[in-house]
């Protein structure tokens, strides 16, 4: 059995934090029951363009089977298919995928989170905070991942994850940086019985410092098909200076002295570490002017002068209209 769930979204129109949107609606968790009760095999295929609640698949929340919100893992789903919008052949490339005819190989650009809370900017969502005007992002410079991994989050599906028909085993074998770049060669190994294509990821983290950062970023990626039992060598470069950090009191980006962990793997939960780079002392990277003079510090604190900045487009919250 195949079971589509579906979703609208777009711009004007808001997800809701209700059945029939990010959560199950009651004829949809009767029906998965109903279906993981009577068939061998289900299938439950996500149509949308953004994130759902997937507790009812996977069960990591741990909730009850009478949840209000439809969050208690259903029993008998075998696959949870995550379809996207792939535009107008995105149901012939379904079905591709489905019947075996094409190995998947997507990676996910979003962290999935267990229950919607676990989001940093979640209870100011849209209408939950009854301000549709103003939306504050507090997520500062933990945006998605760099939240998730720095905080230890658990999550329900890490940013880059994917499944497959296949199974890979990445080794690498050489670590080179310059003043200029960053080098990791791999090896790709494919230790299952069909082709299929595998991403190899790399991420770093930069050292502890005067400068907030996140505990991984993702600073290169490649994918490569391997045939079975077939292994191919990928080679990731990036520039070196893509590890600084903005320092907003000099306006500069800047390499803080320190260890550089440089991680290597399939998601961003995934990795193992494959080289440390010693810098011995700060390197500003790039010299820049902050034009608009707005600090987090001054953001936080109430204290930034709009009127001393650029209006580019103004709208009158009493009549909607730009004045201009």
């Amino acid at each position: 059995a195949i079971y589509v769930l579906a979703r609208n979204s777009g711009e004007g129109s808001d997800r809701k934090l209700e059945g029939g949107d990010y959560y199950l609606t009651d004829e949809e968790a009767y029906n998965l029951t109903l279906l993981g009760q009577k068939f061998e095999n289900v299938i439950v295929v996500i149509n949308a363009g953004g994130i759902i609640d997937t507790n009812f698949f996977n069960g990591k929340g741990g909730y009850d089977a009478d949840d209000a919100y439809n969050r208690g893992q259903i029993e008998g789903l075998d696959a949870l298919v995550l379809m996207s919008q792939a535009g107008q052949n995105g149901g012939y490339a379904l079905v591709e995928v489905l019947n075996g005819t094409v190995t998947p190989s997507g990676k996910l650009t979003d962290t999935w989170a267990i229950n919607y809370e676990d989001y940093p900017s979640a209870e100011g969502f849209s209408y939950l905070d009854g301000n549709t005007y103003e939306e504050y992002y507090t997520d500062d410079i933990y945006v998605g991942y760099r939240y998730f991994d720095t905080f230890g989050v658990d999550v329900a599906y890490p940013f880059g994850y994917g499944g497959s028909y296949t199974s890979f085993t990445i080794d690498v074998t050489d670590v080179t940086a310059s003043a200029d770049k960053v080098t990791v060669t791999a090896d790709v190994t494919n230790t299952g019985s069909v082709t299929g294509q595998e991403v190899v990821e790399v991420y770093f983290s930069a050292p502890d410092g005067s400068i907030d950062k996140p505990y991984q970023e993702l600073a290169g990626y490649k994918k490569v098909e391997v045939e079975p039992g077939e292994t191919r060598t990928v080679k990731i470069s990036f520039d070196t200076a893509d590890m600084s950090s903005y320092d907003e009191s000099s306006d500069e980006y800047v390499l803080e002295a320190g260890k550089y962990i440089i991680r290597v793997g399939n998601s961003s939960r995934n990795t193992v570490q494959a080289a440390t780079i010693n810098l011995n002392a700060d390197v500003v990277t790039e010299i820049c002017t902050n034009l608009l003079g707005l600090t987090k510090d001054d953001m936080q604190a109430g204290t930034y002068d709009a009127d001393a900045g650029y209006i580019l487009n103004y709208e009158d919250p009493a009549t909607h209209k730009n004045p201009t």
